[in-house]
């Protein structure tokens, strides 16, 4: 149903009404529609707090409980008053899904996205109304020093509970950064789960807004044997035990349902287990569409693997599973069937958790341990909380039900207590980690908000951080620490005068003194959003060209950084392989020493991702790299827009720094790296609607360079690539 026929839920309230300006009730009428008529209790609370005059909001309720529309007529108020927003969410998927959502008001607000391209200020982004981006982006745009920030009036902050996330410092610090910019400009944060909600409110000198109702009433149950406990004790039996008896009683009154479990391998054997239960109750008419959809998936790769496999024969049947191991259109494909109706059930790992809207009666959970780098633990409140509010969506439902699987009623007394009635955890700043503080300040610095030392300190002074703690004392060390490394690096001139070579300046004396001046290369290091110490050991590797390394030296460099070593693993069975492997290659820096474990494990993974990304590059099918390294396309295709990111940015520190072969190899290797090929094909690889496979099709057939190919009969070439391929090839060449 779309939004603007959604009726009104039981307990809604209007009171608000009366605070949206004339001016912003005449523009949104036309496209809100009843949305206006009546509000919900979090929205007419919002309105009552101020969010249309301008105040800053931290808007806290549940999912689907009206908190986008509160942003777009905040946002609707900034354009008519000729202020730019900026809305920022964790997620590039999340802020598509915003700016799909906002296109509605097009062509009378001007709204754009932009959520890649970390090493460019965008200078087309001035040009729109509302601009929508992911953090990093922001963060990005900044340390380019964009101007149009300071005309912004408003800042959204989508899921700003995020700040106790990985993601968190560099939330925290753009928050510091854009209130200094802009600071007058208007702060409405929204957020599902925030335990410490006060605590944050006080940080961004909002008003909180918190609110526990849903539109959608919500059952929370534990299911014990065939039989749902359900906490207002309207206990409901399920036609078998365990977690096929609840898909069941989801299909026998119509409905779908979405379990979500810890790891993939669970998703996807859910999926398979569920799709002979909902086979049982498709029509004829759904199985054709599911037959198409099925064929789609298998399409999405050159050369479908075992998990692509896998997937379409579950959707034959009216089942799917969600995990970062599919690529980006099998998601899509299986969030659209769901959202359709023709997918029944979904089994997915807790990535499906955060934003997307789709339409589950039911949630299952089962299993509340997750897997993190120190072993397992158990989900957080907060994660409960998030995953059962997907349950019962406005647009698409009058009830929902969240059902955790329990093996005893002991276990299903413990599960209530924890999370049905538990509160969700208070939000911790994560800013305080070395690593963390070398990246944000270099950042701050480049960003313009630390000319000196001082300047610096007051910074972090602003922090979610340091609010928290009372002030910095715990960090200042560490911060000076930092300094001392990015001036030792070559990033950063001044701001440590003063300092004893033993120890450091008595803290009270910190002032103004102590100019921070970034060098080129610490502003190219900045502006190409990269952790310092990565930048520092890929200089260090590329110092001098005298050595010479082949294209898996090269891989090795990019594949051992911070930013490419996260997700990798390496089972002891490989680790022989592995090793066997690196004594017939040549590095940019020496292998590590046996006896050195946390060297050795960071090498042996740099190696292992390097032979997945030379596999791909020597057009191996993602069906053999899946099979030999363990990786999946998914999480192939993110390793390796992420491995052209670090290699461009090698390429640039190394053309900056005068070494002008490596910054040519390395431009060499992101060409091969974007299409999956050798490097004989580069010279046809890039000529419109020819891919891999057409490449190598063309050079095994003769056509070996650009002009052979668009200079070819026309009949010749359509039976190598296809009628339209070629004439599409043609037509340009006239």
């Amino acid at each position: 149903m779309p939004a603007a026929q959604r009726k009104p839920a039981p307990g809604a309230s209007g009171g608000g009404l009366a605070r949206i300006p004339e001016g912003v009730r005449r523009f949104a009428e036309p496209f809100l529609g009843d949305l206006l008529a009546r509000l919900y209790p979090p929205q007419d609370e919002a309105l009552n707090a101020g969010v249309l005059d301008g105040k800053n909001v931290l808007l806290c309720s549940g999912t689907g409980s009206g908190k986008t529309l509160i942003a777009e007529l905040a946002a609707i108020r900034a354009v008519l008053s000729k202020k730019k927003v900026v809305y920022i969410t964790p997620l590039r998927a999340l802020a598509g899904e915003k700016h799909e959502d906002f296109g509605k008001y097009e062509p009378a607000v001007r709204s754009a996205l932009s959520i890649g391209g970390l090493d460019e200020s965008d200078e087309r982004l001035g040009q729109y109304d509302v601009i929508f981006l992911t953090t990093e982006k922001l963060d990005a745009l900044m340390r380019h020093r964009v101007d149009w920030v300071a005309r912004t009036g408003l800042l959204v902050v989508d899921e700003i509970h995020e700040l106790g996330s990985d993601r968190g410092p560099t939330l925290e610090s753009v928050i510091v950064k854009f209130r200094k910019t802009a600071p007058k400009a208007q702060v409405l944060a929204l957020s599902a789960t925030v335990g410490n909600a006060e605590e944050m409110a006080k940080w961004l000198g909002a008003r909180l807004v918190k609110s526990d109702f849903r539109p959608i009433p919500l059952r929370e149950g534990v299911l014990v044997g065939d039989e749902i406990e359900f906490s207002d004790g309207k206990n409901r039996a399920v036609p078998r035990e365990g977690e096929e008896g609840l898909v069941l009683d989801c299909l026998k009154g119509g409905h779908q349902s979405i379990m979500f479990l810890n790891t993939r391998r669970s998703a996807e054997k859910s999926a398979e287990t569920m799709a002979e239960v909902v086979a049982r109750h498709l029509k004829p008419e759904e199985k054709v569409v599911l037959s198409g959809l099925a064929e789609q998936a298998l399409e999405a790769l050159p050369s479908p693997t075992a998990q692509c496999e896998k997937l379409s024969a579950c959707l034959r049947s009216g089942t799917a599973f969600h995990h970062a191991g599919l690529v980006h259109s099998q998601k899509v494909l299986v969030e659209k069937a769901f959202r359709e109706g023709f997918v029944k059930f979904i089994g997915a790992t807790v990535t499906l958790v955060a934003g997307m809207n789709l339409p589950a009666r039911m949630i299952i959970i089962r299993g509340l341990v997750g897997w993190g780098e120190d072993g397992p633990r158990d989900w957080p409140v907060s994660l409960y909380k998030q995953a059962v509010g997907r349950a019962g969506r406005p647009t698409y439902d009058t009830l929902g039900e969240s059902v955790m699987v329990s093996k005893s009623e002991a276990e299903a007394e413990l599960l209530f207590a924890k999370y049905v009635n538990g509160r969700s955890e208070d939000i911790y700043s994560r800013l305080g980690a070395q690593p963390i503080l070398r990246r944000e300040a270099l950042g701050a610095i480049a960003s313009g908000f630390a000319p000196t030392r001082g300047a610096l300190m007051d910074f972090f002074s602003s922090t979610f951080y340091a609010h928290q703690y009372g002030d910095i004392s715990a960090i200042r060390s560490t911060i000076l620490e930092v300094l001392r490394e990015l001036s030792e690096w070559g990033f950063v001139e001044g701001g440590l005068r003063g300092e004893t070579k033993g120890g450091f300046a008595e803290m009270g004396s910190l002032g103004a003194d102590g100019d921070l001046i970034l060098t080129k290369i610490g502003q190219r290091v900045a502006e190409l959003y990269l952790d310092p110490m990565s930048a520092r050991t890929m200089l260090d590797a590329m110092a001098g060209e005298g050595k010479a390394v082949g294209t898996f030296g090269y891989l090795a460099m990019v594949s051992g950084t911070f930013e490419m070593r996260l997700g990798m693993s390496v089972r002891a069975c490989e680790k022989d392989g592995l090793w066997l492997r690196a004594g017939r290659e040549a590095f940019l820096t020496k292998p590590p020493e046996p006896w050195d474990l946390e060297a050795v494990d960071v090498f042996l993974r740099a190696v292992k991702l390097s032979c997945a990304l030379e596999a791909w590059m020597n057009e191996k099918p993602d069906r053999e790299i899946m099979e030999d390294y363990g990786i999946a396309p998914g999480d192939l295709r993110t390793k390796l827009l992420n491995a052209d990111w670090v290699a461009y940015s090698a390429s640039e520190l190394a053309k900056l720094s005068g070494m002008r072969g490596r910054a040519s190899e390395l431009s060499k290797i992101r060409m091969r790296l974007e299409h999956g090929v050798k490097e004989e094909l580069l010279a046809i690889i890039a000529l419109p609607g020819i891919g891999r496979v057409k490449a190598r099709r063309l050079w095994s057939a003769g056509l070996r360079n650009r002009e052979a190919v668009l200079t070819s009969e026309k009949r010749r070439l359509a039976e190598i690539v296809g009628e339209k391929t070629a004439e599409n090839l043609l037509r340009r060449n006239r």
